[in-house]
């Protein structure tokens, strides 16, 4: 019987991926998977699926919806549908709204959690994101909507007062703009931070810092005195600020 399996792909290394997950993947007549899926993981797809790329991970809206349709066509014509979504599909994607467009459909549907970026991604560079003295809590934020919004709606003012750790998703493109609000309402720029890119992967590049030192990607107004040197500025980010930061382990998860 025909099924659409959302399927968590986790965080960039293609091992991180679940049990369940993997198996699922392997047994699917068709695979519909984002951009930031590791080509790797695809080699697990079995002989002759279909592989469809569907884009980014955070599609404008009709190309939300082009794929809902495409998610309940697949499933009609009677085929098993593996969506591979990078992290986790609940956690800032658009899985949610995958499920909810199947449901309505009345097509048979299963979520398979993958580890969400937000934490393996700092447990990869030796930063746990919760951590004795680090404060009691973390907020994970979202710095866009899609791949083309700069600009957020996000309440600065309330998370700049917060004292347990920040975890944000961000492109290179937002990420000057969220530490820059995060400063303007309060934030100190001696406080810690780490920035980590393309994290859990063999490539990964990090690096933690006081806020006002971190380095910043090319062709923005540097905020601190060192301006962002990494050769790859298109690469997913993810930044922790405060909190646990201030006791990153001596070696990495991937060491």
């Amino acid at each position: 019987m025909s099924i659409v399996y959302l399927i968590g792909a986790g965080p960039g290394d293609p091992g991180l991926i679940t049990v369940r997950g993997l198996q699922y993947l392997a047994s699917a007549d068709v695979v519909l998977y984002d951009h930031l899926v590791p080509a790797r993981l695809l080699r697990s797809a079995r002989p002759g699926a279909e592989q469809i790329d569907v884009g980014t991970a955070a599609p404008q809206p009709l190309e939300q919806e082009a794929i809902c349709y495409l998610l309940a066509e697949k499933a009609r014509e009677g085929k098993t549908v593996a969506r591979l979504k990078w992290g986790d599909p609940f956690v800032f994607d658009s899985g949610g709204a995958e499920a909810l467009f199947l449901h309505e459909q009345g097509v048979r549907f299963e979520v398979v959690p993958g580890i969400p970026a937000g934490i393996a991604v700092p447990g990869y560079a030796g930063i746990p994101i919760t951590y004795p003295g680090g404060g009691d809590t973390v907020t994970f934020i979202r710095g866009h909507e899609n791949e083309g919004k700069a600009d957020t709606s996000i309440d600065w003012a309330n998370l700049a007062r917060l004292d347990g750790t920040l975890v944000c998703y961000a492109g290179p493109q937002q990420l000057p703009e969220m530490m820059r609000a995060l400063l303007a309402h309060g934030r100190s720029a001696e406080d810690s931070a780490a920035v980590v890119y393309d994290g859990t992967r063999q490539r990964s590049k990090r690096s933690r810092e006081l806020w006002r030192k971190l380095p910043k990607p090319p062709n923005r107004p540097a905020i601190g005195d060192r301006r962002f040197s990494w050769s790859d500025a298109s690469s997913p980010c993810a930044s922790i600020y405060g909190g646990s930061t201030r006791g990153r382990c001596s070696a990495s998860a991937s060491s």
